[in-house]
């Protein structure tokens, strides 16, 4: 069974066979939030539908799915700007992911505004070694605006795409 809702001219079609009523209720709640802001000409305003999963594998989107891991909501943890350790929320690694697909942002590119690869070490090593690179990225940055504006949660203090790598397959 898939439930839907329509935000602007998005209609989001949500598992309800593997996404809990707790989580339906909060991702439901984060786009009544979406619609009503500033953000949802962006995030909402092109006609689309997008399918909301359920993932044991990494919280990703891929054309027109945003595939959400409860082990990264529940258990995942970031530096915020304050040097905290702050844990993930499910609504900002949703909010996250349909940045991503709405926008086409990227988590973080080069200074010559090329997309790094964050599974490809040597890249990411690359982009740290460089003073001048943006470590936040724009999706984070895009992210943390909405986050804070409209949710009160204290902005990540970083991509942290690389650091999950062990998480998701272990070598």
């Amino acid at each position: 069974m898939t439930k839907t809702m329509t935000a602007g001219n998005t209609t989001f079609e949500f598992d309800d066979q593997t996404l809990s009523t707790e989580r339906l209720a909060v991702l439901t709640s984060a786009i009544t939030a979406l619609a009503a802001s500033k953000y949802a000409e962006d995030l909402l305003g092109e006609t689309r539908t997008i399918q909301v999963l359920n993932s044991n594998t990494g919280s990703r989107w891929v054309e027109g799915k945003i595939y959400l891991d409860t082990k990264e909501s529940t258990a995942g943890r970031y530096i915020d700007l304050t040097g905290n350790k702050s844990a993930l929320t499910e609504r900002g690694v949703f909010i996250h992911e349909l940045v991503h697909l709405a926008t086409g942002k990227n988590d973080l590119v080069t200074i010559q505004g090329t997309p790094v690869d964050e599974i490809n070490l040597d890249q990411y090593r690359d982009l740290l070694a460089t003073p001048a690179s943006d470590l936040l990225g724009e999706t984070v940055r895009y992210t943390n605006s909405i986050m804070l504006e409209l949710f009160d949660e204290q902005p990540r203090g970083h991509c942290n795409g690389p650091i999950n790598i062990r998480t998701r397959s272990p070598t």
